[in-house]
């Protein structure tokens, strides 16, 4: 292989990445806690292919701990793109066969939109509060 060029993987599936392509954007910042039987995971910055492992790693981690609920938090996440989104959808889906729930506790104004547009809303959002007229059950619907 040409000295000039990296290998950029993903969950096995290879590419190739001439060096000068940035592929990353702003930081990510995944911190957890323990709180009885629950983890909760706050996220802030991007989430995208070149930032997820961390994320994934975390909640891997929290599931190994033998955790009831996993609760995020993505008030903070300014970007996710469709990689990051399979991810959520992947823990969505496949933690309730070890006996753990994956909640959205919170979400930036960015990741409902996403999440929204995907469709999947129902899945990864939290449900709306009523009585808060600031957290719209479509962030499409929301005034402005």
């Amino acid at each position: 292989m040409d000295p000039e060029v990296t290998e950029a993987t993903d969950e096995g599936s290879a590419g190739v990445v001439p060096p000068d392509i940035d592929l990353g954007g702003d930081e990510l910042s995944v911190t957890t806690r323990r709180d009885g039987a629950r983890s909760i995971v706050v996220i802030s910055g991007e989430l995208d292919l070149t930032t997820l492992e961390p994320l994934r790693a975390k909640l891997s981690e929290a599931v190994a701990e033998g955790v009831d609920t996993v609760e995020v938090d993505t008030s903070g996440v300014s970007f996710i793109d469709s990689v990051a989104l399979a991810m959520f959808l992947a823990f969505q889906v496949n933690l309730p066969k070890e006996g753990v729930t994956l909640r959205v506790v919170a979400a930036s104004d960015e990741f409902a939109r996403i999440v929204t547009l995907s469709g999947l809303a129902d899945a990864l959002l939290p449900p709306a509060d009523p009585a808060d007229p600031g957290n719209p059950a479509d962030p499409t619907d929301a005034p402005g």
